[in-house]
């Protein structure tokens, strides 16, 4: 397991100068003795599937997770062979319950252990019937990809380290609203030459943490039948072009959500 896990998902010790990130951490492979009824008692966002998960072998878990990602995701010709690729650049792939301070929640993490100590991501449980709903009630007549909804019932967020990462689509509305409000007030940016952007045709979907910068769907482009997307930076005011002879990783201009996100994973394997 990558040494930056044990470091960021350690339970806070008044013994300790430097509190540690959380109240509580369980480990749920290492706390087998937890009955399911029990972890959810503990957990009550805990999905079933990933209590089970726990119980399996380290190479089953990889498998059965590499598998279902695939499962889940519309057709990609790169998608088999780009995933099977990241799930073998894993050691380890666990679940933690954790808990910011001793009155909140106990909240489930799926953590995906890079090898050779390159770091680690973290997802949550996936997006529900009810989150679903709220994001197409929050967005009504826009039109998500099909891969990035259907990440969404993978990983209602997910990120790399402590990074912000892919929003939770809790977070969406507020994040949009926010963002909309400080590009309208700002001097307007060009799609090309002479194509002004409409700000509320940009919605963020990943958020770099502490930085301002974004990966925003855009609605005035549709490389691929459905809502390309683009980077925006807060520090430099910058949006990709989304006509350049420059590669989409170069620009980080991509056609669909699927390159992008095998962009993200692709960075730190």
């Amino acid at each position: 397991m990558d040494h930056h896990i044990k470091e960021y998902f350690k339970e806070s010790s008044v013994k300790e100068t430097q509190p540690g990130t959380f109240h509580q951490v369980i480990h749920l492979r290492e706390d087998s003795h937890l009955s399911w009824q029990e972890a959810q008692k503990i957990c009550p966002d805990l999905p079933r599937g990933w209590y089970e998960l726990s119980k399996l072998t380290l190479q089953d878990r990889i498998e059965f997770c590499r598998d279902f990602w695939i499962s889940r995701f519309p057709f990609h010709p790169d998608l088999a062979p780009l995933l099977t690729k990241f799930f073998s650049s894993l050691d380890d792939l666990c679940i933690f319950l954790v808990q910011k301070t001793f009155d909140s929640p106990v909240k489930p993490k799926l953590i995906y252990s890079l090898k050779g100590d390159t770091g680690f991501f973290q997802g949550d449980p996936p997006a529900n019937d009810y989150l679903l709903s709220m994001l197409q009630s929050d967005f009504s007549g826009v039109l998500f990809p099909q891969d990035y909804l259907a990440f969404l019932s993978i990983h209602n967020g997910f990120g790399k380290l402590d990074d912000t990462g892919i929003l939770k689509i809790q977070d969406l509305k507020k994040t949009y609203e926010t963002f909309t409000e400080r590009l309208e007030s700002r001097e307007p940016l060009f799609l090309e030459e002479g194509i002004a952007l409409n700000p509320k045709h940009l919605y963020p979907f990943y958020e770099s943490f502490g930085t301002r910068c974004y990966q925003c769907f855009l609605e005035d482009w549709y490389p691929e039948q459905e809502m390309g997307n683009v980077y925006y930076s807060e520090m430099t005011k910058s949006l990709s072009p989304i006509k350049s002879q420059f590669a989409a990783a170069e620009i980080q201009a991509f056609p669909t959500f699927g390159d992008w996100l095998f962009f993200y994973l692709e960075r730190i394997a």
